[in-house]
């Protein structure tokens, strides 16, 4: 079985170094083949230089694309047309490979017949992690943790993000491929896979780490990154006309944003900061699907017809309360 591991990179030569180092290791017992394919998404530092170094001497094929057009989807939809493969394998460039990453991800997708595969995605903590940040808000940072056991997945809420997932070439050709302009496309595609019918598994043995710097990691920079993902969710959620909505708003965001604003100030008057926290910082999702909705009638007012339906996105629950919450996915902004 081959597989094709597409890396999108932006400015992160000294990391992505120490991920192309950890593709090279990788202990596959002769039970597949691979190549490595980094797509490059506009950098300005040596990235192009330091992939071309290293290939002359790289154990597989590694290639370099460069795309030019702004937006992660854009820079993986490069790479998807350059893959080889019989699965395309996913990771970003700052995580921390297991030498057995791929073996378990291909034996995950041979044991189960599987369409696709993914592994649990676990924080590793350059700076300290900051106080504030809840084991809720961090689940939100792209962790992915669903148990000790291996499992086909059967329900929306048990996502495969972008920096630990694996799919069969023949979905992309199917499915097609990612969505420009969604900043969470890991989760979209995901999602579409999972609806179409796609047999997805769990596999806990294909773990690997994603490094978080806690001194970027602020509430301003997170409510930033909550609102984007928020007005991806909302490109999607505007679609569903089975909701009650006013400028194709649906009334349940407006109520669980208003909601969130109650609960922030009542676990603050109780003295839990760090849920108060969490509820203040998680009402920027709702915010960001409130405009998106709303911005989105207001172009669309004049005209009669809808824009093509595009999948709806997943709804995770956060162990701190019962409110939805709209999955956001990875971002490397913030690592």
């Amino acid at each position: 079985m081959m597989f094709s591991v597409v890396v999108a990179t932006y400015n992160r030569m000294a990391s992505l170094r120490a991920v192309l180092d950890a593709l090279a290791a990788q202990q596959t017992g002769g039970r597949l083949t691979y190549e490595v394919i980094v797509t490059d998404n506009g950098s300005t530092d040596a990235t192009e230089s330091m992939v071309s170094a290293l290939s002359r001497a790289y154990p597989v094929r590694l290639r370099y694309v460069r795309e030019t057009r702004q937006g992660k989807p854009h820079a993986l939809n490069a790479a998807l047309a350059l893959a080889t493969g019989d699965f395309i394998a996913f990771t970003d460039d700052d995580t921390v490979i297991p030498d057995r990453w791929l073996a378990a991800l291909h034996e995950a997708c041979r044991r189960h017949q599987a369409d696709g595969a993914g592994g649990p995605v676990r924080p590793v903590w350059i700076t300290p992690r900051p106080a504030w940040l809840t084991d809720g808000l961090l689940r939100q940072l792209g962790m992915v943790e669903y148990g000790a056991a291996p499992f086909v997945i059967t329900s929306p809420e048990q996502i495969l993000i972008g920096p630990n997932c694996a799919y069969r070439k023949a979905l992309f050709t199917r499915l097609g491929g990612f969505q420009p302009g969604d900043p969470a496309e890991d989760t979209d595609w995901f999602l579409r896979a999972l609806r179409a019918g796609a047999r997805l598994v769990y596999e806990p043995a294909a773990s690997l780490g994603h490094q978080i710097d806690g001194d970027r990691l602020t509430p301003k920079a997170l409510a930033r990154r909550f609102f984007r993902h928020g007005q991806g969710y909302g490109l999607r959620l505007q679609e569903q006309h089975n909701r009650r909505t006013v400028c194709r708003v649906p009334l349940w965001v407006v109520r669980t944003h208003l909601g969130l604003h109650v609960k922030a100030l009542a676990a603050l008057a109780r003295g839990e900061s760090r849920l108060a926290t969490e509820q203040w910082l998680m009402r920027h999702v709702y915010a960001g699907v409130m405009q998106q909705c709303a911005a989105d009638w207001l172009r669309r007012k004049p005209v009669s017809g809808a824009r093509p339906a595009v999948p709806t996105a997943a709804v995770s629950t956060s162990t701190s309360g019962s409110d939805p919450t709209p999955s956001v996915g990875s971002d490397p902004a913030l690592s």
